[in-house]
């Protein structure tokens, strides 16, 4: 039991010593101001077709400028052959495309001749 009081006493002493209740300067300059309170929509980590894991998965046509028509709010079409259009635009928008085998997917499905001519194994 005597712990427990000790750790009251304590917490109410520095509530009592706090800066905001004695009416000083608080130590952070941020503590009381206002800020707006404005909510931005958005996507920080989209993989394109560009993207090994986005092409093998079916999106094979949809780069990062078809991404970024999207995000807009405009109407591009899916991977299984629908259009798609956000109902409200985003406010931002990361085309984060792997930087290994950037491409080489979609090179592969297209039977690029240059690919071809490569030994793998």
């Amino acid at each position: 039991m005597l712990k427990r009081t000790t750790l009251a006493i304590a917490f109410a002493g520095t509530l009592i010593a706090s800066p905001l209740l004695a009416g000083e300067r608080a130590y952070s300059p941020t503590v009381g101001k206002d800020y707006l309170q404005r909510v931005f929509w958005g996507d920080t980590h989209l993989h394109t077709s560009y993207s090994m894991d986005a092409a093998a998965m079916g999106n094979r046509d949809n780069g990062p400028a078809d991404a970024f028509r999207f995000a807009r709010g405009d109407t591009v079409r899916a991977q299984n052959g629908m259009l798609a259009r956000l109902n409200r635009p985003l406010d931002f928008l990361v085309a984060s495309d792997h930087a290994d085998y950037l491409g080489l997917v979609n090179k592969l499905a297209k039977g690029d001749p240059r690919l071809q001519r490569i030994a793998i194994f």
